[in-house]
């Protein structure tokens, strides 16, 4: 699961996980780029 990998990305703010899911995507794994962008900060 993503959470448990990355356990703060609730608290990151738009641009770190806009910069996360870049990452992802430069390898292909769009399915965990859409999850990130998609979960809800606290």
């Amino acid at each position: 699961k993503l959470a448990s990998r990355y356990p703060n990305i609730k608290t990151a703010s738009h641009r770190e996980k806009h910069k996360l899911a870049s990452n992802y995507l430069s390898y292909g794994d769009v399915q965990s780029a859409w999850k990130i962008l998609l979960s809800k900060s606290k």
